[in-house]
């Protein structure tokens, strides 16, 4: 695994609308377009660690598009890419648990490997990840 210097990981200008933004659509289910905001955050950002960061958050966003489009084995594919890249930060608990976005993924995608659809279940909205803002992060 890799060792990240997580100084300056979220400094002000990661801390902004933006970010908000994208997680805000993607904890509304809005796939395709928290993609497409985490993208742009990835693709403006020079910091490695926040490329990385990004790139998980991208992914992650992707496999949720692609499991409701019923595409199985990309879903399956991308998550656990994006599972890789957004272990290198599980330590971190502010502005949100990291390694809670990580286990609600894994937990949610694991009925994937034993045939079970979760989209078609009844309970699956409520159990689908969400990026949870640690208490006192951000003001809205």
């Amino acid at each position: 695994m890799q060792t990240l210097i997580y100084k300056n990981l979220f400094r002000s200008e990661l801390l902004d609308k933006s970010f908000m933004d994208s997680i805000k659509l993607f904890n509304e289910h809005k796939y395709k377009a928290a993609y497409d905001s985490f993208f742009d955050l990835w693709h403006d950002t020079t910091s490695p660690n926040r490329k990385l960061l990004f790139q998980g958050l991208v992914q992650i966003s992707a496999a949720m598009k692609l499991l409701e489009d019923r595409k199985f084995n990309g879903a399956t594919k991308v998550i656990r890419s994006s599972l890789k890249n957004l272990m290198c930060f599980e330590q971190i608990t502010k502005p949100f648990n990291i390694r809670k976005l990580i286990m609600d993924s894994f937990d949610y995608f694991e009925n994937l490997d034993k045939g079970i659809d979760p989209i078609g279940c009844d309970v699956e909205i409520k159990a689908r990840p969400k990026i949870a803002l640690s208490p006192g992060s951000w003001s809205n």
